[in-house]
């Protein structure tokens, strides 16, 4: 989970359409591994508790817990509905975000997983925190170690979907959608990452090359202008 600055456009936008517009409890899901849902998570809530809202991120992903690993915080046992759960969240005094970390060890309370229990948990979770943000397991791949994800996102007031562009495959992306959809959650929208798209300024050189076998001098000199202008090579 690679940290992204809370002052970005992009997690503005998303913040303002989310949390920023009426929503306390917000799922953020994918359809696979890796598509960068604990990044987004995070960087929703750290954009929150700089605003001074008491903020929650719970990691759901059992099978692959990666906010605590990352902020450093060791794995635990707790449940929805277990009064374990609240002396387990940690509060990060750099930040002000509060975190609770993926529990370990199987799910031997079967009611755990129902959408009522988790909602029951976020409910109580809103009672001392402004928001509560939950990052969950992949949509399409399941196993008895998690918390069935489409249930998390029932549980909550909106659903983000992150879809990595060129990399998840489109029956992917209508399984987890359909998986939503059959759950009735409430999709606030996708979020596309392009971390393996090709950048503006690699797609038009690729483009030049095509007239070389034509007009090579040109293309030449059309890639040297690529090149040095600032527009085009910005990051975004």
């Amino acid at each position: 989970m690679i940290p992204l600055p809370i002052h970005y456009t992009e997690i503005e936008d998303i913040y303002t359409r989310t949390l920023g517009s009426g929503v306390s409890t917000l799922a953020v899901a994918a359809a696979e591994d890796g598509e960068g849902v604990s990044t987004l998570s995070y960087a929703l809530a750290r954009r929150a508790a700089a605003m001074g809202h008491k903020t929650l991120l719970v990691d759901f992903n059992r099978r692959m817990p990666s906010v605590g690993q990352r902020l450093g915080i060791a794995t635990c046992e707790w449940s929805p509905g277990n009064p374990s759960a609240q002396s387990k969240i940690i509060t990060l005094s750099r930040t002000g975000l509060s975190v609770l970390p993926a529990s370990r060890g199987g799910i031997e309370n079967l009611n755990a997983r129902e959408t009522s229990t988790l909602s029951a948990c976020f409910q109580q979770w809103k009672e001392q925190f402004d928001f509560v943000i939950a990052d969950t397991s992949p949509l399409t791949i399941q196993n008895q170690e998690n918390y069935p994800p489409e249930n998390v996102c029932a549980a909550c007031e909106g659903t983000i979907l992150v879809v990595l562009t060129g990399r998840t495959s489109e029956t992917r992306v209508l399984e987890a959608c359909n998986k939503l959809r059959s759950s009735n959650v409430n999709v606030l929208g996708a979020v596309l990452n392009d971390r393996h798209a090709p950048a503006l300024a690699d797609e038009l050189i690729r483009e030049t090359r095509r007239l070389d076998g034509t007009i090579p001098r040109v293309m030449e000199k059309l890639r040297d202008i690529i090149h040095n202008s600032t527009f085009i090579n910005q990051s975004i």
